[in-house]
């Protein structure tokens, strides 16, 4: 397990890492990372010694609204992790949830190097460890750039990646306006970068902006990847190999969207396979 003794002061943590695991140890949160940029994380033991207890997954959240809607969907796969014996960490990047920072002030670059950060947080603690990045949505995205240039992560596992960034702000924007046409109440909005109650500084429009994809996955064709999206997903991520994708059944679910009474707040079936693939 993870035993962590927190500092009030800088809130600090010294991690101990007891094997092997038991069933019985709950997910221990903790802060960790440099004493001015402290991210608030939860590692999930796994719940049976197996030859899976080799294996860490670092879950990477998407951000916003898309956050709020697959953080049930990340609880789930990790206590299905967990189940199948495999090391689990989830985390909030700086500025977001629970971590040291402030939204305003942060970007991507930050968020890739929080992810460094939980890689280098779960290598020490766990030793000679096989480390698989999964990530939604813009999480996926922020996974793929911190695995370019990070040998210790040998897998990928992406739901619905933001493939490209500047087609993903204005996926965002178009969404807001609709919303905002068919709210109940309606009320004006300052700037045209507040999307679904998030105020997006320029700063990070822009570093969203400079995402792609394509040319990122160029560089990792030694990793293994998994995608899981939808057909326009598999014809605008390129390089993948066939079997690299896994058609998406809950079809947008991290979308504030129409059907919001009869869609699934739980990605079930993309958590069970994303599962059997990391397991395989």
């Amino acid at each position: 397990m993870i035993a962590g003794y927190i500092n009030s002061a800088s809130k600090s943590v010294t991690l101990k890492i007891h094997q092997p695991p038991h069933s019985s140890m709950p997910s221990e949160p903790y802060f960790f990372g440099p004493n001015e940029c402290q991210l608030f994380g939860i590692y999930s033991p796994p719940e049976c010694i197996n030859a899976h207890n080799g294996i860490c997954v670092i879950l990477c959240y998407p951000i916003g609204q898309e956050y709020i809607r697959c953080h049930r969907s990340y609880v789930v796969l990790a206590e299905k992790l967990c189940a199948a014996g495999i090391h689990v960490l989830r985390f909030d990047y700086r500025g977001t949830g629970d971590s040291f920072g402030q939204w305003e002030s942060v970007c991507c670059v930050d968020w890739i190097s929080d992810i460094d950060i939980a890689i280098d947080e779960m290598k020490q603690a766990l030793g000679s460890t096989t480390i698989v990045l999964f990530g939604a949505r813009l999480g996926a995205s922020l996974a793929c750039m911190a695995a370019s240039h990070c040998a210790d992560v040998q897998r990928l596992a992406l739901w619905a990646p933001a493939i490209d960034g500047k087609n993903y702000c204005e996926e965002q924007r178009i969404s807001q306006k609709k919303w905002e046409a068919d709210a109940f109440a309606k009320r004006s909005r300052k700037k045209d970068t507040e999307w679904f109650g998030f105020a997006y500084s320029k700063r990070l429009i822009d570093s969203i902006k400079s995402i792609n994809l394509n040319e990122t996955i160029a560089g990792l064709q030694e990793k293994r990847l998994l995608h899981i999206g939808d057909s326009s997903h598999k014809a605008r991520l390129k390089g993948l190999p066939a079997d690299a994708f896994l058609p998406i059944r809950n079809n947008r679910f991290w979308h504030k969207s129409d059907d919001e009474e009869t869609k699934s707040i739980i990605a079930a079936y993309e958590i069970e396979e994303t599962v059997k693939w990391i397991m395989a």
